[in-house]
């Protein structure tokens, strides 16, 4: 059966990372991978995708939408990308969940504003602010989180004016 030749500490492991996983992903976004995975040609993959984005669209249009969600919508669209498809109608959303005070909310905006982005993106001089005020912070993790992002999308004339003010 399922297990075998394994150790109890290893079979337990996976249980534990297999909760953990479950609890930071809907049933929706397996399903979705799942679905993905056993395409068999790119256009099935494609409609997949192309209800995906109808579906996000929606969803994040939604003014009431729970920040939780958010950043499971946010990591959604990270996969509409990654398989090639538009995804700059949610850009606006990470950049925005960058601000909030949840240390996982925005880890996860930030580190979708890196993979979203480019150095010539408009969106940076919203987060620039942000991570100003980020590298301000008492929280060192925070502190981190913004100077990544710093190192992955500021332009060299950038740069000085965001450091300059960590200093201040």
């Amino acid at each position: 059966g399922l297990g075998r030749g394994r150790t109890k500490n290893e079979r337990e492991g996976g249980t534990m990372a297999a909760t953990q996983m479950a609890r930071f992903k809907s049933r929706e976004y397996l399903d979705l991978v799942k679905s993905i995975g056993e395409c068999k040609s790119k256009i099935e993959e494609d409609a997949i995708m192309k209800n995906e984005v109808v579906y996000l669209k929606r969803r994040l249009a939604d003014p009431k939408l729970d920040k939780s969600k958010l950043r499971e919508y946010l990591l959604r669209l990270l996969y509409v990308e990654l398989l090639g498809h538009d995804a700059i109608f949610g850009h606006i959303h990470a950049v925005k969940l960058c601000s909030d005070a949840s240390l996982t909310n925005k880890k996860v905006a930030y580190l979708t504003t890196c993979l979203f982005l480019s150095e010539e993106s408009e969106l940076l001089i919203l987060l620039m602010n942000t991570m100003k005020s980020d590298l301000h912070s008492d929280n060192y993790l925070v502190v981190c989180a913004s100077l990544d992002t710093v190192c992955q999308l500021a332009t060299e004339d950038a740069v000085p004016l965001i450091l300059r003010a960590s200093r201040s």
